[in-house]
């Protein structure tokens, strides 16, 4: 019998064993998960942490945040170089940021309202199927406008890297 371990420590995947426990299932093997809920371990913060990943890129792109006193920071953007060289990437790459940051929204405000993050992942709760899976197309979605940014942009050397989970679903549970 081939003993798992786990993929961020290297120790057995098992409860008592590995301290990322709570992203293996009750079999032993790796559970589907967004990459920042593997970095988080046990938490109860995952939902904050895709919402505001997903609002760092957007600030990248847009060249601009809201400090916490509420005042707008803003200034050259990768947007603006966008704009300049495609017009219409630009406009898609901000409704592409548009759409993840409400996807990711609706999962932040489920989870704040008592809908815990590992409940949406249960077997069976289509409810949270349906809020993390609208993340997911989000990212996805918004991943591949990027790909067209960097092309637009003449980027050639920068990788993209995928995610083992997202790229062949079937290999988390090898």
């Amino acid at each position: 019998r081939r003993v798992r371990r786990c993929d961020m420590c290297g120790l057995r995947a098992r409860r008592a064993s590995c301290p990322h426990y709570n992203i293996w299932n009750t079999c032993g093997r790796a559970a589907p998960r967004l990459p920042t809920q593997v970095a988080n371990g046990p938490s109860d913060n995952t939902h904050n942490s895709h919402y505001y990943d997903g609002l760092g890129v957007q600030n990248v792109y847009l060249g601009e945040y809201v400090r916490i006193d509420g005042t707008l920071v803003s200034g050259p953007s990768l947007s603006d170089l966008v704009a300049a060289e495609n017009p219409d990437l630009d406009a898609e790459m901000r409704t592409r940021l548009m759409e993840t940051m409400m996807a990711l929204g609706r999962i932040k405000t489920a989870a704040e309202a008592g809908f815990a993050y590992d409940e949406m992942l249960e077997r069976g709760n289509e409810a949270g199927e349906a809020l993390v899976m609208g993340g997911v197309d989000a990212l996805i979605a918004q991943t591949r406008s990027i790909e067209r940014v960097v092309t637009a942009l003449n980027l050639d050397s920068i990788d993209i890297e995928g995610s083992d989970s997202l790229d062949d679903p079937t290999a988390v549970f090898q």
